[in-house]
């Protein structure tokens, strides 16, 4: 499966896939991701470039760099929900 879901996402655009176990997962910086996600078993993490116009001096342009992850991050959050046979 996690084959699977790394060949989907990089066929959607990802630059990089990872995936790990959520009992080997810790982080100081992040609540307990089973008070999130529970019965969750695994975190994926996608991985991509940052949009060139991020790093615009036009903080308008900047911000629609951004805006830009959202709809980047609920679209494979859309896609990979349909491809798993989860919904949201």
């Amino acid at each position: 499966m996690k084959e699977k879901i790394k060949e989907f996402a990089l066929g959607m655009g990802v630059d990089d896939v990872g995936i790990v176990a959520l009992k080997d997962y810790t982080s100081s910086r992040s609540p307990d991701l089973q008070t999130i996600f529970p019965g969750a078993k695994s975190l994926i993490v996608l991985a991509y470039k940052e949009l060139s116009n991020c790093e615009s001096e036009n903080m308008q342009i900047a911000t629609g760099g951004e805006a830009g992850y959202i709809g980047i991050c609920t679209f494979f959050q859309l896609q990979g929900g349909a491809f798993l046979g989860k919904g949201i």
